[in-house]
């Protein structure tokens, strides 16, 4: 930043989807970090359905926001055209489309790990989005391993249940007779 326009610093307002608990606290922390940059961020909590809209519609200077999904359709929310969070942030890049697509039909795991990996590298550094933090921490179950999209999950995601039926047959009658 020293050598920008904005060595001294800027002011800029970041949006909070302010009625999801911890999303306020999570920018107020933000801005309390950029702080130390010479960045002056003014957190404005909204509506859900306000940021929604401006998100949409381009209308914020930073947003907190957040996705929660299986791995292959995070990344293919973000970076394919026709999905939700690359419409809305407007974003393109033709290598990372094609490192996607391939890591989505991978059939080795190593395989599709490397290119999500190279996908990545390359994302980080022309996206208009900073990713800082994981919506969602599954850090237990009951659901039995097995009925587990593992197979599908780079290291360090959420294991999402196959289906429903998979969990009621798999698991069976309950212990306390429900």
């Amino acid at each position: 930043m020293a050598q920008t326009p904005f060595s001294d610093g800027f002011s800029v307002t970041l949006q909070a989807w302010g009625q999801r608990s911890g999303w306020t606290d999570a920018a107020l922390v933000i801005a309390a970090n950029l702080e130390d940059l010479g960045i002056q961020v003014q957190v404005e909590p909204l509506e859900d359905a306000v940021a929604s809209s401006n998100l949409r519609s381009g209308g914020y200077e930073m947003q907190f926001s957040g996705l929660a999904a299986g791995p292959m359709n995070f990344f293919r929310s973000q970076w394919i055209p026709g999905a939700t969070w690359t419409e809305s942030l407007r974003y393109r890049n033709p290598e990372v489309i094609r490192l996607v697509n391939s890591a989505s039909v991978a059939i080795d795991f190593d395989r599709r790990i490397e290119l999500i990996h190279r996908a990545q590298e390359l994302a980080l550094q022309d996206m208009p989005l900073v990713p800082i933090s994981e919506r969602v921490v599954l850090v237990g179950s009951r659901i039995d391993r097995k009925i587990l999209f593992e197979a599908n999950l780079p290291p360090g995601t959420n294991p999402m249940v196959a289906t429903l039926a998979e969990l009621q047959r798999d698991s069976g009658p309950s212990s306390t007779g429900e």
